[in-house]
């Protein structure tokens, strides 16, 4: 809520600003009075609890006869490094101050602080202004003229002149308050302060040319119009809305309504805080239970889902009449055997050529082996590893029939997914001549895709042991036997 703010002074009584304020708003009381007093002080190296109690000594013994007393630093400093420059300030005659007072008690608005119109005006120097050059303020109040005069941006000097005068008077009043200056050795003698009037028109300087004639910057006149007719009175409504002001001169005892006021807010405030904190706590617990319970029930629908899929497949294998792991064994079988292997007359066309274009020889015998299938491999074993394990061992896997060639100086991995054993007998009437051209054909049409010859044994051995003659009667004949394996393509 919005402060209320009372003018003070003996000849206007209260003035609130605005005129009819809020019955429950705070009060900030601004005293325009002419025993204002300014102290400057320096102070010892003192910080905290310390600093503290010395300026509370300070302010009781310059101003024993007033509670409304304030301490001001004069120059920055820190929590470590305190001002030594302060400014003791108080209102010394504070007998007109209760009746003015009581009115604001009995509205039971609580009492910001007490602040003189001084501060008033030379925050807004401060604030608008910035200047650190000398400067002479004579601003119109509602208790009459107030004279202040600043330097570094520090109020060091401030009067208030209570009737109603005219220029002439306010040029003399000018130029005894800068003859004080020089006294006191606030203003050097050679220095010419500006002089910067509110709230009437420029008075000329009355026989000596002491002070000069300065007016506001246009962007503070633009920001504050009414300020170079009105005074104090357009400065009343800017400083209700001031956050951060300057220490109070009221007691303690004035404000502490106030005080209890401000720490029941900030505990309230600290428990809507925590309140929200809590509500937000549950809130997100709340949030993560309903996404758990989603996610729940988002699994028991796709479980379901799964288990009606397996219990479809189930049935569908029942269907067979026969066992999972029997079925996928078949599978397997048929994948890696059967369905690689391919028909069996594609298997007998290179054999069957052969013996196409060898009328000479006579098929006896045939035989087809093949191996056994590798098992399958045991869930959660690796089949890289099984694979290395179940590799098939050189030529053992062979049939009996099937050795390999005599010649062979070491076995040969079988990698043979089919073995085929012929068996047969030559024509002993024919010549030699044609039944070697005849083992020549044999050999060339089973070169096939796929095939190979493990073995061959010709019926007409070609060894260094046998002697071979021109005729057919000292030729002797043995049945051929060939050995053919079979690998599917990569």
């Amino acid at each position: 809520m919005r402060p209320a703010l009372f003018y003070l002074s003996e000849t206007t009584g209260l003035l609130p600003f605005p005129a009819r304020p809020s019955s429950d708003a705070p009060i900030l009381c601004v005293i325009d009075h002419p025993s204002e007093s300014m102290t400057p002080i320096t102070v010892p190296p003192l910080w905290g609890r310390d600093l503290r109690l010395y300026l509370e000594r300070r302010l009781a013994q310059n101003y024993p006869e007033t509670p409304y007393r304030v301490a001001l630093p004069l120059s920055s400093g820190t929590p470590f490094r305190p001002s030594r420059e302060w400014l003791l300030l108080a209102v010394t005659e504070t007998e007109w101050l209760d009746p003015l007072l009581t009115p604001c008690l009995e509205r039971e608005s609580p009492i910001v602080g007490v602040w003189t119109a001084s501060q008033v005006i030379s925050a807004w120097f401060s604030r608008h202004l910035k200047t650190r050059e000398p400067l002479l303020a004579v601003v119109r109040t509602p208790a009459g003229i107030r004279i202040l005069f600043q330097a570094n941006q520090r109020t060091q000097l401030s009067r208030l002149l209570p009737s109603e005068t005219n220029p002439a008077s306010i040029a003399t009043e000018l130029d005894r308050t800068i003859r004080y200056l020089h006294n006191q050795k606030l203003l050097p003698r050679e220095q010419r302060p500006a002089a910067l009037f509110l709230g009437m028109p420029p008075t000329e300087p009355q026989g000596t040319d002491t002070w000069q004639t300065r007016s506001l910057p246009a962007n503070v006149l633009r920001r504050f119009p009414t300020v170079t007719e009105t005074g104090l009175t357009a400065l009343l409504p800017w400083w209700s809305r001031q956050w951060r002001r300057p220490p109070s001169l009221a007691p303690r005892s004035l404000t502490a309504p106030y005080r209890w006021q401000q720490a029941r807010l900030a505990l309230v405030a600290g428990g809507s805080l925590l309140s929200a904190g809590v509500l937000l706590y549950a809130g997100a617990i709340a949030l993560e239970g309903w996404s758990v319970r989603m996610s729940r029930l988002q699994s028991e629908q796709l479980n379901v889902q799964l288990q009606q899929r397996l219990a479809r497949l189930s049935a569908e294998i029942s269907a067979f009449g026969v066992a999972a792991d029997q079925l996928l064994a078949a599978i397997h079988i048929h994948e890696q055997l059967f369905a690689s292997a391919g028909t069996f007359p594609g298997l007998l066309t290179p054999l069957s050529r052969a013996l196409a274009a060898t009328p000479e020889y006579r098929l006896e015998r045939l035989t087809l082996y093949r191996p056994d299938p590798a098992p399958l491999p045991a869930p959660g074993v690796n089949p890289e590893a099984t694979t290395a394990q179940q590799q098939p061992a050189p030529a053992t896997d062979a049939p009996d029939n099937c050795p390999p060639p005599p010649t062979a100086r070491a076995p040969t991995t079988s990698d043979a997914a089919l073995w085929l054993y012929a068996e047969g007998q030559a024509n002993e009437t024919l010549p030699l001549k044609q039944l070697l051209d005849a083992e020549t054909r044999f050999r060339t049409q089973l070169a096939a895709p796929g095939w190979r010859i493990v073995s061959f044994s010709p019926p007409v051995a070609t060894d260094r042991d046998t002697t071979l003659s021109g005729e057919n009667a000292s030729l002797k004949l043995q049945p051929f036997r060939l050995c053919l394996a079979w690998s599917p393509s990569p």
